[in-house]
């Protein structure tokens, strides 16, 4: 059990100020800043954040929970991006859930006819999200305490701690990254765990996991008869040889970047604008 406490009186305050921030992008930048650091100190509290207008708990020692606590989302370009593809009914699955931001934003979305299923590997990670949808309690939320891959099994895990938004499986860390800790996980494979739970149509998957997306995709269509998404919101930091995207586009899906300079508002780009190249989320929507 952790202790959560609401937020103070000068936190709301700024919290207020920060609602009024207008661009998509920048709010992971800003809640780290040292200006943010005068405002709302770090410390080890776990604090009550408003997310897609549900509480969630998130650390004040963490990048993702400080932009959470601020300005209640940490990419607005992501998170919009969902909120307008998504309809109440559907089914949405969140791979790399982290503190939970994209989980809620999906939950909101889909209403109580609809469902999420959550994917989150991370020990340190999960005890917040736990507390959060325990809180919620009517949310749509399945959580799955695993990391998704090719194949199913253990695997290590490394943890960074700061910005748990960079923990990843410890086979696509960056060379001379040390991680903080590193625990066993266990593997599945997503076509697996989709076949159990008896799901036959997603609308949307959002897959963030550090480098480990190709695996996680590998592990969907390399099984028999499991759905194909009719979108997937990906993240990737080298567009024009990413294997995961690749692979999107071997299995039929166009692929759009989101551009990451677009200020104050969503704009989509193909492949051969030169604006492609500059973007870290992407859009793949399967061809019919």
């Amino acid at each position: 059990m952790i202790s959560i406490r609401d937020a103070r009186s000068h936190e709301r305050l700024i919290q207020g100020i920060a609602a009024t921030y207008p661009l998509v992008n920048g709010l992971g930048t800003l809640a780290s800043s040292r200006l943010a650091d005068m405002l709302v100190p770090r410390s080890d509290d776990v604090v009550w954040a408003e997310v897609a207008g549900q509480p969630c708990a998130v650390p004040l020692n963490d990048l993702v929970g400080r932009a959470l606590f601020m300005f209640g989302d940490l990419d607005r370009k992501v998170s919009r991006t969902m909120t307008a593809l998504i309809s109440p009914g559907d089914t949405v699955i969140d791979v790399g859930a982290n503190l939970g931001v994209a989980t809620l934003t999906a939950a909101q979305a889909v209403g109580p006819t609809g469902r999420v299923i959550a994917f989150e590997p991370s020990p340190a990670t999960l005890r917040y999200l736990r507390a959060t949808l325990a809180a919620i309690r009517t949310a749509p939320v399945t959580l799955y305490d695993c990391a998704l891959g090719a194949v199913a099994g253990p695997a290590e895990f490394a943890a960074i701690s700061g910005n748990a938004g960079q923990s990843a499986m410890r086979s696509v860390l960056a060379p001379g990254t040390s991680p903080d800790s590193v625990h066993m996980v266990t593997v599945r494979r997503l076509g697996d765990v989709l076949r159990d739970e008896g799901i036959r149509r997603i609308t949307l998957l959002k897959l963030d996991v550090e480098g480990f997306e190709h695996a996680v995709l590998e592990g969907l269509f390399g099984v028999d008869g499991a759905p194909h998404p009719d979108v997937i919101v990906i993240e990737s930091h080298r567009p024009h040889d990413d294997p995961a995207l690749r692979l999107l586009r071997d299995e039929g899906y166009a692929v759009t970047g989101l551009a990451s300079q677009a200020a104050l508002r969503l704009k989509e780009v193909a492949s051969t604008d030169p604006l492609f190249g500059t973007c870290h989320d992407f859009v793949a929507r399967r061809r019919t």
